[in-house]
């Protein structure tokens, strides 16, 4: 995969830059205003954290595929969590995608209803959803979302089933997320 390079008027003018993040990077960079100077987006990983990282990107569609399987890497390790053997068929449905034997279509048809309903119910109020639910959101989102977005959405669910765990599972979780982004974002 090439490195995913972008400027920091693409990110301001992208629509996904919140005031807070924009004014972070800036200040990450050393920089007072946006210009179209290249910037490798494995840069800002470091100044903006995974999240935000995983938020933006959505802004290069061309590189779906990997960010599906950056998401299926992050649904598969909470998927044992689930309290439904279905996540594990749908997570081999999101691997057959993502391998090119099957469609965004099949995958889609393969989701339980009850996972759509999961995830409507709980996919936001992280707080009160049991580590099951959040395990099944994990492994919905991968197969729900088309595009870029689905990296982001299937590690906050995966760490919020992780730290239902309790203890330090939630900080292990984000830093084995940032470390992961950080392998896939120095991709050649």
């Amino acid at each position: 995969m090439p490195k995913i390079m972008t400027t920091l008027n693409e990110l301001r003018h992208s629509g996904r830059m919140c005031p807070t993040g924009w004014a972070t990077i800036l200040a990450g960079l050393n920089k007072t205003k946006g210009d179209d100077a290249p910037l490798d987006v494995l840069h800002c990983l470091p100044i903006c954290g995974h999240h935000d990282t995983l938020w933006h990107l959505p802004n290069w569609p061309q590189h779906d595929m990997e960010c599906r399987s950056l998401a299926l890497s992050c649904a598969s390790r909470v998927v044992h969590m689930a309290n439904d053997e279905r996540a594990h068929a749908l997570l081999a449905l999101v691997e057959k995608h993502v391998a090119g034997t099957v469609s965004f279509a099949t995958v889609w048809e393969g989701i339980p209803s009850h996972f759509r309903q999961v995830l409507h119910e709980r996919g936001r109020d992280w707080e009160t959803c049991s580590q099951s639910d959040a395990a099944i959101c994990a492994a919905t989102v991968t197969a729900m979302r088309e595009g870029c977005a689905t990296p982001y959405f299937a590690a906050i669910a995966a760490e919020t089933a992780e730290g239902k765990a309790g203890g330090q599972a939630q900080r292990a979780a984000e830093a084995r997320h940032t470390a992961m982004l950080h392998e896939f974002l120095s991709q050649e």
